[in-house]
């Protein structure tokens, strides 16, 4: 028998065991949303492993799996288990931060499978900037920016506020020709601009 390890969008620590039934076992892949019952409720939940075995007694089947293809890889699953740890949330809620609110709702989506593949790049080294105009900052941003898209990678910018993420959004176009994303919360379309940057069309 197949068994699903799920985590879910609420402070409650996983992941949870389910039974994957017959029907499903061709489908279900680590990355997929799939819809469970979790107490009284039927919730979404994203499938973190899969096992030949469980401890736990008396298993709920998986109701149903949303995706044809998974929507989290094995280096966002590992992100988000990251900032699980680091923030004391639970996995299901760090993943969740990641995604559009018509994905956390369980709305079916369609995507280019097999998007371009994202090299690595060199380790990261932190510094301290001490930039009271704000000037220096964007230089080094600038430079980085342009590296990895030189090499064919993506880079991403984190902002406090959705303001400095619009005005951030503008001044990077302003230098590069290449199309450019942003996500926030609550963002019109943002599924569409979620899908564009899973596809590879964004970097």
């Amino acid at each position: 028998m197949l068994y699903a390890k799920v985590v879910l969008g609420l402070p409650v620590e996983g992941p949870f065991d389910y039974i994957v039934p017959l029907n499903l076992e061709d489908r279900i892949k680590a990355g997929l949303r799939v819809w469970v019952s979790f107490g009284t409720r039927k919730i979404v939940g994203y499938v973190v492993a899969l096992s030949q075995r469980s401890e736990i007694k008396n298993l709920k089947k998986i109701l149903e799996v949303i995706d044809n293809y998974p929507l989290l890889d094995k280096n966002l699953l590992s992100l988000a288990k990251d900032i699980s740890d680091y923030y004391a949330c639970s996995w299901g809620e760090a993943i969740e931060t990641m995604l559009p609110q018509e994905i956390r709702k369980g709305r079916p989506v369609a995507f280019m499978q097999g998007p371009p593949s994202i090299k690595a790049g060199k380790k990261a080294k932190a510094f301290l900037m001490h930039d009271p105009q704000g000037q220096e900052r964007w230089d080094v941003y600038f430079e980085q920016i342009k590296e990895v898209h030189e090499n064919n990678q993506s880079a991403i910018i984190l902002f406090a506020d959705i303001n400095s993420s619009l005005a951030a959004k503008e001044l990077i176009a302003s230098r590069f020709n290449f199309p450019i994303g942003i996500l926030y919360r609550k963002q019109p379309k943002g599924l569409q601009e979620w899908l564009k940057l899973k596809s590879g069309q964004i970097s």
